[in-house]
């Protein structure tokens, strides 16, 4: 047989046990990583002399930092693995990449695309080796790499090899100069992690006592910086109109499941130029920065994304101009108590839920499905479970609706002085209720004569007793002024006319269910049903925002000193 026959025979043997491998490690990763690009992951055989004796192999990359998306590291890393392999005469037949993923904060096995590796390396059929760049590839944590993907692979496949281009043998991480270089990438990672936290700190609280300066990052979307540094709102695309469309649909009720559906069928790019799912609404809505405020260590762990309470992140109030003004912002909040009191799903047909009250019994009306399996019209009632009287609830919201926007409508003047007037009477309560804590810590400071030296039992006991009361009072002080802060805001007669205007201006004909909802929940304290007559009689609330008001009610309790 011709050498040209048997090299092609021979080269396509070859190729076609590559490929059977990729087959059988496309599957492994999808079932590890999801949807891949498979160009990245395996290269093409144009070009390369497979020869003989070629042997496969596994190669892996990994950067940490999401700034170097689009540099060289990448290329730099393939190249200097691929020359390794052909020194050592193996040809890469999958590349494992992990993409901005800290070596530091993930242990080695907790990568993507280490899993992938570590999967694919243990396949029956792959005989061959493992290549990467330099120790800090791999691990910054001394022995996670080794521990729980080389000593494993290594146990089940002894055959298997490790090669690092750094090393001109097999990488054995058993030798003291590579158990060095791997205390040597852990501990500049924690320099750096201590110089990164150092800056924040000194950005955050300066000591030359100038104002904060936001640490170097991106910032949210729909703010961006002027040419002297300085954040401001940037609308360009409409990116700030988008932000306060979000804040506004939710103070409406609408769920971020259908806010990012809409901003979807309206084909308005997210943030990072993809589709809008619920987690970028929450994170919008919830994100204290388009109120004017600067935050950070607002997570609870660089693995933990919850928000941490409000009173245990760095807080920056007024520090930049708000997308979101107060007035909405209230609202949003008020928003979430009420789903988190009367249920999540505003969108029910149950609008006046939780705020119907029998007029005889005095009890509250609970809703109830009388459809019968038969009947192809439902049939919804608002019930009494004392009386067992009922109404259709299509009837209730007719009356309601009709007396709810005949008020509003009438009202508009009288209701705006109402909640004005309200709003001043809360700033009067809170200014005496912090007059008098006040006097109350002078009077407690007092006290602190009587412990002359500490010496006694009685006199430390005291002495701690009065440390607490004054922590407490200080606590209560600082609650006091802000909320007085919060409604001095509230007070400003063009955003508060605005934010009314939206509610006087609605006509029940034009609202979903869950407009009608949320409305009724802002504006209506308590609906009596007379079933007898078929009326009701409506107590208002005289403002919106009801959370405040509940705050105002604890804040001030206890407080009669």
């Amino acid at each position: 047989m011709p050498r040209k026959s048997i090299t092609k025979d021979h080269q396509d043997s070859v190729i076609e046990t590559i490929l059977t491998l990729q087959d059988e490690f496309k599957d492994m990763i999808e079932n590890i990583i999801g949807v891949f690009e498979y160009d990245q992951c395996f290269p093409p055989f144009k070009g390369v002399a497979l020869e003989t004796n070629l042997k496969h192999a596994i190669g892996y990359i990994r950067y940490s930092d999401k700034k170097q998306d689009g540099n060289n590291s990448i290329a730099i890393q393939k190249r200097q693995i691929e020359n390794k392999a052909n020194q050592e005469g193996y040809h890469i037949i999958l590349w494992c990449m992990d993409k901005a993923v800290s070596a530091t904060h993930k242990d080695a096995i907790n990568r993507p695309w280490m899993k992938v590796l570590f999967e694919c390396a243990s396949s029956e059929t792959f005989v061959g080796a493992i290549f990467f760049c330099e120790e800090s590839r791999v691990s910054r944590q001394v022995n996670d790499f080794v521990r729980d993907v080389h000593d494993p692979l290594k146990e089940e496949k002894p055959t298997l090899k490790f090669f690092s281009t750094t090393e001109p043998d097999e990488w054995d991480p058993t030798k003291p100069h590579i158990q060095a270089k791997l205390l040597i990438y852990r501990n500049e990672s924690e320099f750096k992690k201590d110089r990164a936290v150092r800056y924040q700190q000194n950005c955050m609280q300066p000591s030359n006592g100038q104002k904060p300066i936001r640490p170097g990052s991106a910032l949210p979307y729909g703010y961006t910086k002027d040419e002297h540094g300085d954040i401001i709102i940037d609308n360009t695309e409409h990116k700030a109109d988008i932000v306060y469309l979000i804040n506004y649909l939710s103070s409406l009720g609408f769920s971020n499941n259908i806010i990012a559906l809409y901003l979807n069928e309206c084909n308005i790019d997210s943030p990072k130029g993809k589709t809008w799912v619920p987690s970028m609404i929450d994170k919008i809505i919830q994100n204290l920065f388009y109120q004017g405020h600067l935050t950070w260590n607002v997570r609870k762990s660089r693995s933990n994304s919850a928000r941490k309470d409000l009173g245990q992140i760095d807080l920056f109030e007024n520090y930049h101009k708000p997308i979101i003004p107060l007035h909405l912002a209230e609202l949003v909040i008020q928003m979430r108590r009420f789903k988190n009191q009367f249920g999540r799903n505003m969108d029910t047909p149950f609008i006046l839920k939780d705020l119907l009250e029998c007029k005889s019994c005095k009890v509250p009306l609970i809703s109830k499905n009388f459809t019968s399996g038969k009947s192809t019209k439902k049939k919804l009632v608002y019930r009494c479970v004392s009386c067992k009287k009922y109404v259709e609830i299509d009837r209730v919201h007719e009356i309601i609706f009709k007396k709810v926007f005949e008020h509003l409508s009438k009202n508009r003047v009288v209701m705006n002085k109402e909640v004005m007037t309200m709003l001043k009477r809360w700033k009067k309560t809170l200014t005496q209720k912090q007059e008098n804590v006040s006097k109350t810590i002078l009077h407690v400071k007092e006290q602190e004569r009587f412990v002359t030296n500490g010496s006694t039992p009685e006199e430390v006991e005291l002495a701690n007793s009065i440390t607490s009361i004054l922590n407490q009072l200080s606590g209560k002080s600082t609650e006091l002024g802000n909320i007085k802060d919060k409604i001095e805001q509230l007070l400003d007669p063009v955003e508060l006319d605005t934010l009314l205007t939206n509610f006087f201006n609605y006509e029940s004909n034009s609202l979903t269910q869950v407009e009608l909802r949320s409305l009724s929940l802002f504006f209506i304290e308590k609906i009596e049903l007379n079933f007898t007559s078929v009326n009701a009689s409506i107590d208002y609330r005289i403002t919106p925002f009801v959370n405040l008001e509940n705050w105002i009610s604890q804040a001030t309790a206890d407080l009669a000193i």
